[in-house]
């Protein structure tokens, strides 16, 4: 920390913490931002899991519209972040039940 405030003059707390963006990301609104790369919070991402296998364990015709719309939600989280491979894992098995909703969102 006195290296940055020695060459960039900047005028910092001794009680502050400058973090590597690089090593650690910056964790906002859902989402952990790295230069190369965004992904998932891991708590919204152990939630779909958990709702793609509460889907997969009580599979009824009759509640399919419910669970799909609650798995379509985080479809949209997927999009945004390098998430896919997660959506494909964890839909995948849902296919076979729901073929005909599902086709084209996995």
């Amino acid at each position: 920390m006195a290296e940055v405030r020695g060459a960039k003059q900047w005028d910092v707390k001794p009680s502050w913490n400058i973090y590597d963006v690089h090593k650690n990301g910056v964790d906002f609104v859902g989402f952990l931002f790295r230069p190369t790369q965004t992904r998932l919070r891991a708590s919204i991402a152990a939630k779909m899991k958990a709702k793609c296998a509460e889907l997969a364990s009580s599979l009824t015709k009759t509640t399919c519209a419910e669970h799909l719309s609650s798995i379509m939600a985080y479809k949209g989280w997927v999009q945004q972040a390098s998430a896919k491979c997660l959506w494909r894992k964890h839909t995948m098995p849902l296919l076979r039940f729901y073929p005909r909703q599902l086709r084209g969102c996995v």
